[in-house]
């Protein structure tokens, strides 16, 4: 592969042409979009006054559960797997000496480890917002 990227404008070529970075940046997008949906029914769940008594495990089962999970273990390999790739995407456009504002626009809102709006940054969000939650029940629930 390393004979293929000889040229920065044929390094280019093959990111333009690999879905790679649209797969990863896809998958940010949706593991942020569930997140925000499950985060919405905990907030409903936290609202509610009968919460505690529908649940069927203990506070320390619920903690264990968000840390245990194949889920937890698979958006951690996302969140490494995905600063890398975009690190490493975002230094080969910069190499590019003047990039169209259209490749500026898109490292912001798509490449960003930094803008909020960006996937990478609003995963890790709704990462953070959901493990609030879930302490929030489990500390509510005994």
């Amino acid at each position: 592969m390393a004979a293929r990227l000889g040229h920065p404008r044929k390094s280019l070529q093959v990111v333009a042409q690999s879905p790679l970075t649209a797969e990863l940046l896809r998958a940010l997008v949706l593991a942020g979009q569930r997140l925000a949906e499950a985060n919405t029914l905990l907030e409903q769940s936290l609202a509610a006054h009968n919460t505690c008594r529908a649940l069927s495990v203990s506070s320390s089962e619920l903690k264990r559960r968000l840390d245990d999970t194949p889920a937890s273990a698979w958006l951690d390999d996302l969140d490494q797997l995905a600063s890398r790739w975009l690190v490493a995407i975002d230094a080969l456009l910069e190499s590019h000496l003047e990039a169209p504002a259209a490749v500026a626009e898109y490292r912001r809102r798509w490449l960003s480890l930094e803008q909020p709006d960006a996937p990478l940054p609003a995963l890790r969000r709704a990462r953070s917002e959901h493990q609030q939650h879930w302490q929030a029940l489990s500390a509510r629930c005994p």
